[in-house]
């Protein structure tokens, strides 16, 4: 019997900026998370023979199901936000310079950053919050699907590490359309809270 092998990647931060753009691209279509990992499998996965052949996408496709079942649980890590945050390095030929936590960001500007976002929370079919972060983020008010998605991606990501770093300062942000509004009062506080606080431990 011959030995199958699949390398596959881990977590989202293993993916090459290629391979994150590739799957970002199927995810903004609307493809279902399912279908994106199964394009993963396919495309992305390394399948190799215990003698070195590496088998082909025809190959793949011809492999017992139970088989492609079993190594679509080793991508279960894309269900869930990426920890750390990931983002794509370029956008229709727009480089982005800031880092995916935003460590060179400066406090105003994450609070008008912070603003955008919550507005864009508040009515997801308004593209232009998201727009006018890109062009900050990218140097250009981005606002297709993909650029959408990728924006949306990150900030999810990173208010969900913010949360896991200070619990007592941040709670969950509810999802996009959700009943629930932010109040923007309670926001400014936190995020104020937690700049005064990383200041006194810093001194």
């Amino acid at each position: 019997m011959k030995t199958i092998r699949v390398t596959l990647p881990r977590a989202w931060e293993e993916l090459t900026p290629d391979q994150l753009a590739y799957v970002y691209s199927v995810l903004a279509q609307g493809r279902s998370m399912e279908q994106v990992k199964a394009l993963v499998l396919f495309r992305i996965g390394k399948w190799e023979q215990d003698n070195g052949k590496t088998l082909t996408l025809s190959d793949v496709a011809d492999l017992d199901v139970h088989l492609l079942a079993d190594a679509l649980r080793h991508l279960e890590w894309m269900d869930e936000p990426a920890n750390p945050p990931v983002r794509l390095a370029e956008i229709e030929g727009h480089a982005c310079e800031t880092d995916a936590l935003w460590h060179q960001v400066s406090f105003g500007t994450y609070l008008l950053l912070e603003n955008l976002w919550q507005s864009y929370l508040r009515n997801p079919a308004e593209m232009r919050p998201i727009a006018l972060m890109n062009d900050y983020l990218y140097g250009a008010p981005l606002d297709s699907p993909l650029a959408v998605f990728n924006t949306t991606s990150w900030m999810a990501s990173l208010k969900a590490r913010f949360e896991q770093n200070w619990p007592d300062l941040f709670k969950p942000v509810p999802h996009a359309g959700g009943s629930e509004v932010p109040d923007m009062v309670e926001v400014m506080n936190s995020e104020l809270s937690v700049c005064t606080w990383t200041y006194r431990r810093r001194t």
